[in-house]
């Protein structure tokens, strides 16, 4: 078995590179994101203001390939298009979905001990807080929130979606027309879910401390406007806030739903006016709900995902990873259960691959499903998200933006680039079939 390696970049702790880039005050949160350091890294952005839309190209790819290899540009082009093409068979988008995808050596930005074990990531460009039908405001990615069309709604980054994937990886391409070998991964499978997580299945719990000693939910910053860029979440200063995903995960026990934990957590600063990272909040009566969700979140089956307007928790949760000894950044809650789902119609968003199987066997192995990747657990959750489908056009909604005298007009990212590109990039945009 080999990770599926998300990177998730945001979201992997790696303890000995955060102190490099970030000392937080008495060291009670010193691991933080690898990306906090390296967020720039491989995402050259070009104006496409010029290029037409017509309604139908609802799934447009920025391709960066840096290197010199014109052949495998071009696979892993074909394995975007063929992945896109499989999403927008599965959801109903009103709005284009804009992706930033980078392939290059991971090794000429990460550190040696880490860049070879990492196949790929993929992210929301930009987060928007708004509120949920149960009066908690959670924030939600820009590619799900361009689909609301909100009139009020803030500026939006020019991309839905940053991707990066190593070009050094083992990677299986169905272009070769050659069997996947053992210790192979086919990009097609990880390509799909990373576009998955870049769509928002996606949250943000944090071990606290290095060696984790609870569990807690980010905090950030909401600008004025509701956008949530990404340079705003953990801000120290600011109360927890969570994910839309987090609004359906629940204990598997008793149907609870986490978010109750959140809102438990957020009355240390009815009385506080400090910071969650130090010594007042560790002795406050507040920190064993963190210490609480520790303990969920590395107990097996524990936690899961419940579909909206889902009755039994029992037999329609969406089983969360949990099984992890202790708390793993980037692997557990932020995937489904492997061991309940590798071999199931449910396999995609499993944190691990299995080396040797393409994802087309593996669609075979769990019963040949008609949507292929997206199995039917997870084509309900993102319908309960907010995406489209032909079976549920009319999915739940959160409370629009307030009235702002910001147009809602696309903005320019200002992610530049922090490495050498070789080959340019390349517009491709995909049409549905």
């Amino acid at each position: 078995m080999q990770l599926i390696k998300i990177a998730f970049i945001i979201i992997l702790l790696i303890s000995s590179i955060s102190a490099q880039c970030f000392h937080h005050p008495n060291n009670i949160y010193a691991s933080l994101e690898i990306v906090e350091c390296n967020w720039n890294s491989g995402l050259d952005v070009t104006d496409t203001s010029s290029h037409q839309e017509a309604s139908e190209e609802m799934f447009q790819v920025q391709f960066n390939c840096e290197i010199g290899d014109k052949v495998t540009c071009d696979k892993v082009l074909g394995q975007f298009k063929k992945a896109a093409n499989m999403i927008t068979s599965t959801f109903i988008f009103n709005t284009p979905i804009k992706v930033n995808v980078s392939y290059y050596d991971f090794c000429t930005v990460y550190p040696a001990n880490l860049c070879g074990d990492l196949s790929g990531a993929a992210y929301p460009s930009q987060f928007y807080a708004l509120q949920d039908d149960d009066g908690l405001t959670r924030l939600y990615p820009q590619s799900l929130v361009k689909q609301f069309k909100f009139s009020n709604a803030p500026k939006y980054n020019e991309f839905d979606i940053n991707a990066e994937f190593n070009s050094v990886s083992n990677f299986w391409f169905e272009q070769d027309s050659i069997k996947i070998n053992p210790d192979q991964e086919d990009i097609y499978w990880t390509i799909c879910h990373e576009l998955i997580h870049g769509l928002g299945f996606y949250n943000r719990w944090m071990g606290y401390q290095i060696n984790p000693i609870a569990l807690i939910p980010t905090t950030a910053l909401i600008n004025p406007d509701g956008s949530v860029p990404r340079n705003n979440l953990f801000n120290t200063n600011s109360s927890f806030v969570e994910f839309m995903m987090d609004k359906y995960t629940i204990l598997l026990s008793n149907g609870t739903q986490i978010s109750l934990f959140t809102r438990q957590l957020n009355t240390f600063f009815n009385d506080h006016k400090s910071s969650v990272f130090n010594d007042v909040f560790i002795k406050s009566p507040q920190f064993k709900f963190a210490q609480e969700l520790l303990v969920l979140a590395t107990t097996p089956n524990s936690l899961g995902l419940l579909p909206r307007n889902s009755r039994n928790f029992l037999s329609d949760a969406f089983i969360l990873e949990t099984s992890m000894p202790t708390f793993e950044q980037g692997t557990s809650l932020i995937h489904v259960d492997f061991k309940t789902y590798i071999n199931t119609n449910d396999f995609l968003m499993t944190y691990r691959s299995v080396d040797g199987n393409n994802a087309k066997q593996m669609v075979l192995n769990g019963g040949n499903y008609s949507g292929g990747p997206i199995g039917p657990r997870l084509k309900l959750m993102m319908e309960t998200f907010g995406y489209a489908t032909a079976e549920n056009p009319n999915p739940y909604k959160p409370l629009p933006f307030k009235p702002s005298p910001t147009p809602d007009v696309t903005s320019k990212s200002n992610e530049t680039i922090n490495h050498n590109a070789s080959s340019g990039c390349t517009l491709y945009i995909i049409k549905k079939n």
